[in-house]
């Protein structure tokens, strides 16, 4: 039986003073979908991730995680509580940690947390850079760290919000590969968020202009 991970129903949100940024929007994703968001930049696209998130309260309308109503009807669960990982572009490490700090911090139940942290570091090839701080690596190895992060807590549902822009189109494409290859290991649930066709297209199964799941 395929699981419903993800389902959003009715979703609006406005910034205060401004206008929608969301309208009516609807999507469901099932388990172990690999889902591509598109659209241009302001389309809601980021504040969607932040809405299922838990760090943002949408205006009215649904979302429910696994079954359960995380945002809706009084319902308000917290971030830490909803079982999903986020990716930024801003990667936003914590600068006094190290690598493998980094991505220890989010494992609260696992009991094999050393074990976990070694994979990830293998599979994503920064195993060399356990205890060196985020300001001793380079850009595109601080990505992998912050991946490596989101994934270590076994995340139902992560979601990418288009953390590869800033990279070169080399770097691109050799963290394309690794990503695919944790995804497929860890059997992971994703929501890629991005402006770049080819990008959904490289790593996601599905993909869907934001226009189109909000009902006019």
């Amino acid at each position: 039986m395929t699981t419903n991970v993800l389902k959003i129903e009715q979703l609006s949100y406005s910034y205060i003073g401004s206008n929608r940024v969301l309208d009516n929007l609807e999507l469901e994703i099932q388990a172990g979908e690999r889902v591509g968001l598109l659209g241009p930049s302001g389309c809601g696209k980021s504040t969607l991730l932040r809405l299922i998130a838990g760090l943002e309260k949408p205006d009215v309308g649904s979302i429910t995680i696994l079954g359960n109503l995380v945002s809706g009807h009084r319902a308000m669960v917290p971030p830490e509580n909803r079982k999903v990982g986020l990716v930024v572009q801003e990667k936003a490490l914590f600068p006094h940690m190290s690598v493998k700090d980094n991505i220890i911090f989010g494992i609260r139940k696992e009991k094999n947390k050393n074990k976990v942290v070694s994979d990830l570091l293998e599979i994503l090839k920064i195993t060399s850079l356990s205890e060196k701080f985020p300001h001793e690596i380079s850009g595109g190895e601080q990505q992998r760290v912050a991946l490596a992060r989101s994934i270590a807590p076994a995340p139902k549902l992560l979601m990418l919000d288009e953390p590869f822009s800033a990279l070169d189109q080399s770097l691109k494409n050799e963290l394309y590969s690794e990503i695919s290859k944790v995804i497929s290991e860890k059997q992971i649930t994703i929501l890629l968020v991005t402006h770049d066709v080819d990008e959904a297209k490289i790593l996601t199964d599905r993909q869907l202009e934001i226009a189109d799941l909000q009902k006019k």
